[in-house]
């Protein structure tokens, strides 16, 4: 926060400092490397895209079989296998953005949920773990977190790659 003194109406003026951070979201598409879990979620969910992480900054977040929650910090942006959803820039209170933060990092190493994968992606039971995520799980959460309208009110368990793609106007 910062504190100025305003000399004419002779009082304290408080201001928090903001801070730009720009959000896009990373979808990777089926190729000749992909291994069978992502071909088959790509079969099943019937979308070039098997696998997607937000990008706030230049930190990369996401969830990996059979690493769990990841983050890495990757610069440039890759273009061999991925596509891009540029949301923008998203102005944060400078607290708000150590929150963030401060979650992700809490996230890190959260087990892969092969249960929601089978049984809320690939079967139609909506079961999953509540301890465990993965990848749109996990998108879906910091997307609803940051205040994205456009999944307000989603499950983020039954939310997929493919879903996200075309909430923001990719064709899956």
């Amino acid at each position: 926060m910062i504190i100025l003194f305003n000399k004419s109406t002779c009082t304290i003026e408080r201001y928090t400092m903001l801070i730009e951070v720009p959000i896009k979201l990373a979808f990777k598409m089926k190729n000749s490397d992909t291994g069978i879990f992502g071909k088959i979620i790509s079969f099943v969910t019937r979308s070039k895209y098997y696998h997607v992480e937000i990008i706030i900054d230049k930190l990369w977040v996401g969830a990996d079989a059979p690493m769990g929650v990841t983050m890495n910090t990757l610069e440039p942006l890759r273009y061999d296998h991925w596509e891009y959803v540029d949301l923008g820039i998203m102005v944060l209170s400078k607290t708000s953005y150590d929150e963030l933060l401060n979650y992700i990092e809490s996230l890190k190493g959260i087990e892969y949920d092969y249960l929601a994968i089978i049984f809320s992606q690939l079967l139609p039971f909506s079961l999953h773990s509540k301890d465990k995520l993965f990848c749109s799980e996990v998108v879906t959460i910091l997307l609803q977190i940051l205040h994205y309208e456009q999944v307000k009110g989603l499950k983020p368990h039954e939310v997929s790659p493919k879903d996200l793609a075309r909430i923001f106007g990719l064709k899956g």
